[in-house]
């Protein structure tokens, strides 16, 4: 299924849910139903990185040992934005032999981090492009550590709330969320969709944990351009292509 919304200056003109929200028990889907937003959610992270400069807390030319002193860069120097522009050559552990053993337990960040820290990077920080979760993983523990709070109560504090996204949330295994389509996976021996029964939420942490509505995402769309919220240059930074140490556009 899929919901869709088209707005302009922020007022929705078209907004519309195709399909199903839960098969087994023949729900279709709305527009009020929440859904895991995936890596989108990796927006949030990398804007939340940006308030933290605009606090002067931080800046994104910084080498994260000035904030992860005791994460193992195999003596390179990895910035901030090279988490944030998937330029830093750390191998994103989604990708990394025994993932999947991860994917199906709840597991802490120290386990995650230490799991793909294990592993040299693919490249030197800067000279190429390879799409990474574990540098967001990487970023929200930064934010973690200079904010004091925790990563959703950063968010919440400093985003959600403030918007008034007040349908967005990190997903947890803990809880049902009311409203949340159901998660699939593939397909069944027989060759039908089946629900994902051991989904745990943690592992995907800054880099796909959050649960959203597409009024939410409208509001925070909106809020991108607004400088009361962020200010005018660092949205540029945001929106800006990352350029590689021989001159190439990573895009």
């Amino acid at each position: 299924g899929v919901i869709t919304i088209v707005a302009k200056d922020g007022k929705p003109l078209y907004r519309k849910a195709y399909g199903m929200s839960n098969l087994e028990l023949s729900v279709p889907l709305n527009t009020e139903h929440k859904m895991g937003i995936g890596s989108i959610s990796k927006q949030f992270a990398a804007v939340s990185i940006l308030l933290l400069q605009q606090d002067g807390k931080l800046d994104i030319r910084d080498d994260i040992r000035k904030y992860l002193p005791t994460y193992n860069t195999y003596g390179r120097r990895i910035t901030i934005e090279n988490l944030l522009s998937h330029t830093s050559g750390i191998p994103s552990y989604t990708e990394l032999y025994g993932f999947d053993t991860l994917a199906n337990r709840e597991v802490s960040n120290q386990t995650l981090v230490k799991f793909f820290e294990a592993r040299p990077p693919i490249f030197e920080p800067g000279a190429n492009w390879s799409y990474s979760n574990s540098g967001y993983v990487l970023a929200a523990i930064i934010i973690e550590k200079i904010s004091g709070m925790a990563f959703n109560d950063f968010l919440q504090q400093r985003i959600f709330k403030p918007l008034m996204m007040t349908e967005t949330t990190l997903g947890s295994s803990d809880f049902l969320t009311p409203g949340k389509t159901g998660e699939y996976n593939g397909l069944s021996p027989r060759g039908r969709i089946k629900m994902e029964t051991q989904y745990h939420w943690y592992w995907a942490y800054g880099a796909g944990q959050i649960v959203s509505t597409v009024d939410d995402m409208l509001k925070w769309d909106e809020a991108l351009y607004n400088p009361d919220f962020l200010r005018p240059e660092l949205r540029e930074l945001a929106f800006r292509s990352f350029i590689l140490k021989d001159g190439t556009d990573a895009h």
